[in-house]
């Protein structure tokens, strides 16, 4: 969160509890991240992408040791290699160094991309779930905890009893539907 943002949050927050009026606000913080990880479901979800993450950096090992035989041979053969054996390794090694950079920056995005396909679901329920817990327990404000917060009171944290309740709610397998979220709710 930009700085700005969260200095506008906190001159929020200061502007609520001194109001004599709202003395007795009810605020709570929550990890969102942390919720989204720790669910049954998103343990399932993480798992799967990291499957999927060991063989994309599988084929980035194998590029990179594609790489390393070729200096390997300039090294070694040095003097001993002709003028156009040295010029075409040197060749190749430039290309499957640019090849290489651009295969990371790819998997480097697809993973990324993978991550929030396989989480969003997950995230979305946990937003609603937070809104609906927060309507529940009658709280004024529910701040996530990765807004750069400063110090808050373990009192306050709801992270854990977010978990728990989404496994309730949603059970691993259960396939049930992302819910839907509506700005301002």
């Amino acid at each position: 969160m930009k700085p700005v943002k969260i200095l506008t949050l906190l001159v929020v927050i200061m502007g609520l509890c001194a109001s004599p009026a709202l003395a007795e606000t009810k605020i709570a913080v929550v990890d969102i991240q942390k919720c989204v990880q720790l669910t049954i479901q998103g343990k399932n979800a993480y798992k799967d992408l990291k499957g999927e993450v060991d063989k994309i950096q599988d084929d980035l090992a194998a590029k990179e040791r594609e790489i390393e035989e070729i200096r390997a041979k300039l090294e070694k053969g040095g003097s001993v290699l002709s003028e156009s054996t040295r010029i075409s390794l040197e060749s190749d090694l430039r290309r499957k160094s640019r090849s290489y950079r651009e295969l990371y920056e790819d998997s480097q995005a697809r993973i990324r991309s993978l991550e929030v396909e396989r989480t969003r679901p997950i995230f979305n329920r946990v937003v609603a779930l937070v809104k609906e817990m927060g309507k529940e327990k009658k709280l004024d404000i529910v701040i996530n905890s990765r807004a750069g917060l400063v110090y808050y009171s373990e009192a306050v944290e709801i992270t854990e009893e977010v978990i728990a309740t989404y496994d309730k709610k949603y059970p691993a397998g259960s396939g049930a539907a992302p819910a839907e979220t509506k700005k301002g709710n």
